[in-house]
């Protein structure tokens, strides 16, 4: 079953002489328990890619459809708690918050959906001994190593149970050992738990645990 489908998308940025063509009629499905791994060279479109995936970017042209839910018959006020209920995020940068400790930033999206503290508190300390970094719970952002924030934001993202996971260079900024690892992280999340992972990288040891590649350029898709 497919989780996520993107159907004939086209995404246009300026007009004119300026205009580009960061996606060109593209369509993409990934199914529950699925890897996928979008790779390409920089300006070929991959980040914009993974933006209308994740709701966050409206295409000029084309439909995305998250569980069987056409996403552009949502209204603005709707797609909000979509991407909190199906969508979990994982950035290159990590985006953890610098004021709040590691379990605060793994809580955050369960707060947002009005879960209990003392249930978000419990689910968060879970899942950070699960992707080994319990013991820096306490620990504020400034204080962690790279690949303890990003086991961070993996939590982060994973804590709510997404049927998708979005990630944009998740190994970018770790050393060859932790990306490894990382990876492995989200391997098992798709494979254990039947979500569906799509990764934007250029980092080719991925392809290792991708079930497929995708490769873009000048904005369109082809399958390896």
């Amino acid at each position: 079953m497919n989780v996520i489908t993107a159907q004939n998308i086209t995404k246009i940025y300026g007009t004119g002489e300026s205009k580009v063509t960061a996606l060109d009629d593209v369509s993409l499905n990934v199914a529950a328990g699925e890897v996928v791994l979008i790779m390409g060279p920089s300006g070929s479109g991959k980040t914009t890619l993974l933006l209308v995936l994740g709701t966050l970017l409206h295409p000029d042209s084309g439909v995305v459809t998250i569980n069987e839910q056409n996403v552009h018959e949502l209204s603005n006020r709707d797609l909000p708690g979509l991407r909190l209920r199906k969508i979990g995020f994982i950035f290159q940068h990590f985006n953890l918050l610098s004021a709040l400790t590691a379990q605060e930033n793994v809580m955050v999206p369960l707060l947002i959906a009005g879960v209990k503290s003392s249930q978000t508190k419990k689910k968060a300390g879970e899942l950070l001994k699960r992707l080994g970094v319990a013991k820096r719970a306490g620990s504020l952002p400034q204080n962690l190593s790279g690949g303890e924030k990003q086991r961070v934001a993996i939590a982060r993202a994973m804590v709510g149970s997404p049927s998708i996971l979005l990630a944009d260079e998740p190994t970018a900024n770790l050393d060859s050992k932790t990306g490894h690892e990382v990876v492995e992280i989200l391997y098992k999340y798709a494979k254990e738990e039947g979500k569906a992972v799509v990764i934007v990288s250029h980092d080719q040891r991925i392809r290792d645990i991708a079930d497929r590649v995708v490769l873009i350029e000048d904005g369109k898709l082809k399958e390896v």
